[in-house]
């Protein structure tokens, strides 16, 4: 799985006792069963736990930190609950969870007295976006890269925030503008798409604010 794949569990565990950043690749390999002849696979996978903020590895200076574990943070699991659209509205917004996405609070700024949940990105209308992802950095939201989203109504609509809004039962990733009594979802993107706009009582199609985009 995207969210912990089981290499990844291993390498994590792996972390706690061996420095990796002084471990070759083949080696490490062989310690978590995929053998010596796997290097690729391995750097991948390392890749991946240091996209979602768990590992932070310099293999040129064998530096290695556990950043989920540092501070004493708990890693947060955050429900995933499907799809939500990047362009044409087609995915249906559901209540089930699929799975979860495992995250280091520390580096993705969420708050323990916060609820969260996360939807995959179907589309590209928001691959310009600027949305808060790994080591401070900003990202647009491509498809395929899974958001993930705070359960509140946006603290201040005049900064233009970035929400998941539910219309006709079709989850909606995009920017919500107000003004001049006219209230609107906005698309970011390379290729232009139409406004979507909606009625005064915004509240009730608002289901939460986008705080962070893990890229796939």
């Amino acid at each position: 799985m995207l969210y912990m794949h089981e290499t990844q569990l291993k390498l994590l565990e792996l972390a706690r006792s061996h420095n990796l950043g002084k471990t070759s690749l083949r080696k490490i390999g062989s310690m978590i069963g995929l053998g010596d002849n796997n290097a690729r696979l391995v750097q991948h996978h390392i890749d991946q736990l240091v996209k979602k903020g768990f590992l932070w590895i310099d293999r040129t200076s064998g530096v290695m930190k556990l950043l989920a574990e540092s501070d004493g943070e708990a890693v947060f699991r955050v429900p995933i609950y499907g799809s939500a659209n990047c362009g044409p509205a087609t995915q249906i917004a559901s209540d089930t969870v699929e799975g979860y996405l495992s995250l280091s609070p520390q580096l993705f700024n969420l708050k323990s007295n916060k609820k969260y949940f996360a939807l995959r990105a179907v589309g590209g209308s928001m691959n310009k976006a600027k949305v808060k992802t790994f080591g401070g950095q900003y990202a647009g939201i491509d498809d395929g890269d899974v958001v993930v989203v705070e359960k509140a109504l946006p603290a201040d609509i005049n900064s233009k925030p970035y929400i998941v809004a539910v219309i006709d039962g079709l989850a909606n990733i995009k920017r919500l503008v107000i003004g001049d009594d006219v209230a609107k979802l906005e698309s970011e993107s390379t290729t232009p798409h139409m406004p979507i706009y909606l009625t005064p009582d915004i509240e009730n199609f608002i289901c939460g604010v986008v705080v962070a985009v893990v890229k796939r």
